[in-house]
């Protein structure tokens, strides 16, 4: 909660990623879930999951070889839930985590409906 009342969260996010050798990997996926929101029914607001977004794929850009860079994927878990899964994909995600939700078939069931394979 401290890191996302002042907003340091983004700094502390981009010292974490930027500390990662992407130079010999492929397929990667980035989990993105707010400290906050684990274990809690909060999730914080699409606008705010978008800007971690866009800066995840900054930081990506800056580090990882153009030739791997689109091989990265973000995915965010946080509270996913049937409910907010439509809202959640609109932040620009690649994929979601999908913790309680995936315990009841129903609220699983749509969550899957919203991706296409």
């Amino acid at each position: 909660m401290k890191h996302e009342k002042n907003k340091t969260y983004l700094q502390y996010l981009a010292q974490q990623l930027s500390s990662i050798s992407f130079s010999f990997t492929k397929n990667i996926i980035v989990a993105y879930e707010p400290i906050w929101s684990i274990g809690s029914d909060m999730i914080p607001t699409i606008d705010d999951i978008y800007e971690v977004v866009t800066m995840i794929r900054e930081i990506q850009n800056r580090y990882i070889p153009h030739n791997i860079e689109n091989s990265v994927k973000i995915v965010y878990g946080g509270s996913v839930s049937a409910n907010n899964i439509n809202q959640i994909l609109t932040a620009g995600i690649d994929g979601v985590l999908i913790g309680k939700a995936s315990l009841k078939l129903e609220s699983f069931t749509t969550i899957i409906k919203q991706f296409k394979v």
